[in-house]
């Protein structure tokens, strides 16, 4: 069974849609998605588990998406997109079933149901099932509402309010500087969406979200020579962005101080990880801490952590934590996709290994509790784990300070490829890179073409300085951090 999709584009010059113009009644994300009652239509599911022997849980969700594109100051693109479904999970003697179906209703719901339960005396036996307890008010009301976590402000804002936005951003960046002749285009992606979660054991919780991420890419060109500089935004609440000219600049700084890259010597050097890269290590970071790598002993980590040890892989200045309510995170959310409660989660203490993230069934594998991480890419897909909003706890110096400690070393402003050797299993980070030089505490020219690499405990191990700048332009962020060394191939 699959969702019910409608998506539509409007090309250069076409009248607005009436779809489009005007406000988008923030009524549409509340309205009921199966039937009068949402909590019918997961009673249905319930109902048809407990019938046939079967504990389990459901998940109903209605979102809507809106996609807009802007190139050399016109309208390229507008994509909308509509979803609304239900999935059901079945889980009996330790069997796991799992279905989706895009008619969300009472008699659709019961239908998945049955088949989840099919699904499961089919599947392979385990020890690992859960469902949540039941938690939060238990009456369905919106959650997010103490996080603001949905901006209905989005639909009071036209289409071609919205393309204006864009429109100025793509202005902002290509009037930066003479050498910037043209722009990769700029784009508005938006979405809302509710979704509503009950289980077996009584759970039933509800909330509703927002989205809102600009974008912008620009070219600098200078003696045949090419540079890009994209920038990008993303978070939950309107009055949150940036405005166009803060993100033009932003792109047009990057195309013009990087252009004209070289590669440096090879060599064992000082790197400045900016926000713009220094998230990277935390994907990495992350990605050995997750709970299931860790039960699979599929992680670099799975020996070091045996025991209730607390392994120490980082230096004294690193603290790594995932908040899952954070007001400011992109990320926030009440609860995860199996219906327990989001918390702050210290991942790393002062460089000491002290959290790792997990679901339910990982959790019990694990002999610890879930951290609330399992989260759901939409109804189509099953939990997985996931951090909210992960970040490296800032310092108090400032970026200036950071960067003018460094006698030779490089300022890396983008990475490049660093996902290849992402894998739980590998602790060894290495990426192309590129940014300024630094000499005597200033950059004196742009750098690319080069590589950095090391093992992820002695890049974490060598932090010796980190900065005051850590913004929530994404979910997952850092301030402007040093590594005191780290191999860099060059020339």
């Amino acid at each position: 069974m699959s969702g019910q999709h409608q998506t539509w584009k409007r090309p250069h010059g076409d009248a607005a849609d009436p779809r489009t113009t005007g406000a988008l009644a923030a009524d549409r994300t509340r309205a009921d998605i199966g039937g009068r009652d949402p909590q019918a239509t997961l009673n249905a599911a319930l109902s048809v588990l407990r019938a046939q022997g079967a504990q389990g849980d459901a998940f109903l969700e209605s979102r809507r998406t809106l996609d807009l594109r802007v190139r050399d100051g016109k309208q390229d693109s507008i994509t909308r997109s509509e979803v609304r479904g239900l999935a059901v999970r079945a889980m009996m003697n330790g069997q796991l079933g799992f279905c989706h179906t895009g008619k969300a209703t009472p008699s659709g719901a019961a239908e998945a149901a049955r088949q989840a339960c099919d699904l499961a005396r089919a599947a392979s036996p385990r020890d690992d099932l859960v469902l949540a307890e039941p938690a939060g008010p238990g009456d369905g009301s919106d959650e997010g509402l103490a996080l603001q976590r949905c901006d209905d402000s989005l639909d009071a804002m036209s289409i071609e309010e919205k393309l204006d936005f864009i429109r100025r951003c793509e202005s902002a960046g290509r009037g930066f500087d003479p050498k910037i002749k043209r722009t990769d285009g700029a784009s508005w992606n938006e979405g809302l969406s509710a979704n509503w979660t009950a289980n077996t054991s009584g759970l039933f919780r509800h909330y509703r979200a927002s989205f809102l991420s600009a974008n912008l890419g620009v070219i600098a060109e200078e003696k045949g020579e090419m540079q890009p500089g994209e920038v990008g935004w993303e978070g939950v609440r309107r009055a949150d962005l940036p405005s166009p000219d803060v993100l033009g600049r932003r792109a047009g700084e990057r195309a013009v101080r990087l252009l004209g890259g070289a590669p440096v010597a090879t060599g064992r050097f000082p790197i400045i990880f900016s926000p713009e890269a220094g998230w990277a290590l935390l994907v990495y970071l992350a990605s050995a801490l997750n709970g299931n790598s860790l039960a699979q002993r599929r992680s670099w980590l799975s020996s070091m952590l045996e025991g209730g040890a607390q392994p120490i892989i980082g230096s004294s200045l690193v603290t790594v934590r995932d908040a899952g309510r954070l007001p400011q995170g992109p990320g926030r959310a009440p609860y995860d996709g199996e219906g327990v409660d989001t918390r702050s989660n210290v991942l790393l203490d002062k460089g000491r290994v002290t959290g790792v993230l997990c679901d339910l069934a990982s959790a019990k594998r694990l002999g610890r509790i879930s951290t609330g991480n399992a989260n759901r890419n939409g109804y189509e897909a099953l939990p997985q784990i996931g951090a909210h909003n992960l970040y490296l706890e800032p310092g108090t110096t400032t970026a200036e300070q950071v960067v003018a400690g460094v006698e030779r070393g490089l300022w890396v402003w983008g990475l490049t490829g660093w996902w290849i050797g992402l894998d739980p299993g590998n602790d060894q980070f290495s990426s192309a890179a590129f940014g300024l030089w630094i000499e005597n505490g200033k950059p004196v020219r742009p750098v690319s073409r080069v590589t950095i690499a090391g093992k992820l405990p002695e890049i974490l191990g060598a932090v010796d300085m980190v900065a005051n700048d850590l913004t929530w332009d994404h979910s997952t962020r850092t301030p402007t951090f040093r590594v005191r060394e780290m191999a860099l191939s060059g020339t």
